[in-house]
């Protein structure tokens, strides 16, 4: 398992160093200067999506899209396939566009597990090594009139075939918004709404969903939903603070993350604050013991990820296996790089004393938060 992790940190850190390809994507697009061959990638699934399409737009015409663009999926990309449709002439558009989604080369992967539902459906990718190697050769050579692109989670650095599309073309990494880009972004969804606010309710939004925080697994795509819960609540134009903290705060179930997350960053205060406005939402789940439930039901679930990751699952397999939304599943694989089964085992018999004191009349509810928040 060292090995497994040392590897991971390796990943990171390589993504870490690849430059935020947002609005550097952006100026190669207005200026129509997008290379041959791209990789998109990065945590921010929305963004490479959104820019997959952008890029279709702007330089595929739309009468003939059926011929001048081309979607590979993670069970057609073979060496074959890609050059080919490179290689094929270009109609009426202004570039050829190719795509191959969730390259997992990119990543590091060298090949898919089998589905384990379907036995009879070859485990998706190239091979061999010779394979590879020849497709890394071909991307020099990737008509100008072509753009190739390639899509993926987070890059390994030190793969061969991320080495050859820093050689041959450019990788933008789409990595949280930040400052003015994500700001516009909260507007341009008002905005679309007719929906319209201050500044100061944008800085709001960002710090109640918690976006912003640090190695948060929260994603432009949970934003976009935030914004749509305060849009539905807003009954004016003019979208107030407290449109934003009915929607967003009052989510009991982010709260409880954000409140194990300020717990475990030493940000105690904070945590408290996200107490009480657990508490003061009047939401119908049942007060301290519906948050206490919550709480021990959070750190059940990133126990559990913790040992199927040690077991060797990955996140999707995780999620298969545990009974919660996905998005909870994945929020619970962030935490549990943070600790070691022990510590969460502690955790978690904290929790289940400070809950049955409470059910017992030995401590009041309020009381009973505090202690976890002060013991954990």
């Amino acid at each position: 398992m060292a090995t497994k992790k040392k590897f991971d940190k390796a990943k990171n850190d390589g993504y870490k160093g690849i430059e935020d390809g947002y609005n550097l994507l952006k100026n190669d697009i207005k200026s129509g200067q997008v290379p041959s061959v791209i990789l998109l990638c990065g945590d921010e699934r929305y963004l490479v999506q959104w820019y997959v399409n952008t890029i279709i737009k702007r330089f595929v015409n739309e009468a003939t899209a059926a011929l001048d663009f081309t979607r590979l999926d993670e069970k057609k990309f073979g060496l074959s396939n890609i050059v080919e449709a490179c290689d094929t002439v270009s109609m009426l558009s202004e570039k050829r566009v190719v795509l191959v989604e969730d390259f997992f080369y990119a990543e590091g992967v060298k090949k898919k597990k089998k589905d384990e539902k379907n036995d009879d459906e070859p485990a998706a990718g190239f091979d061999s090594d010779e394979e590879m190697n020849a497709l890394c050769d071909y991307l020099p050579t990737v008509p100008e009139s072509t753009i190739l692109i390639f899509t993926c989670g987070i890059p390994d650095s030190r793969s061969k075939f991320v080495k050859a599309v820093e050689s041959s073309g450019k990788i933008y990494a789409m990595k949280k918004l930040k400052g003015a880009d994500l700001r516009r972004f909260i507007e341009k969804r008002l905005k679309n709404a007719g929906k319209a606010a201050r500044p100061e309710i944008y800085d709001e939004i960002i710090r109640l969903s918690g976006y912003a925080d640090k190695d948060s697994s929260y994603t432009l795509l949970n934003l976009e939903n935030d914004i749509n819960k305060v849009i539905a609540l807003s009954k004016t134009e003019n979208i107030s603070s407290a449109d934003v903290a009915s929607a967003i705060s009052g989510n009991r179930e982010n709260d409880v993350f954000k409140m194990l997350d300020a717990i475990t960053t030493g940000r105690k205060d904070d945590a408290y604050r996200l107490m009480f406005n657990s508490l003061a939402s009047d939401t119908g789940e049942g007060g301290t013991f519906g948050i206490l439930a919550l709480i021990i039901r959070n750190l059940e679930m990133i126990l559990f990820v913790k040992e199927m990751r040690s077991e060797g699952m990955n996140l999707k397999e995780c999620q298969a296996n545990i009974s919660a939304h996905p998005y909870q599943v994945e929020k619970a694989w962030g935490f549990s790089d943070n600790f070691n089964v022990k510590q969460l085992k502690a955790m978690c018999k904290t929790a289940y004393e400070i809950d049955g004191n409470v059910k017992k009349g030995l401590i009041s509810d309020t009381l009973a938060l505090e202690m976890f928040i002060a013991n954990v």
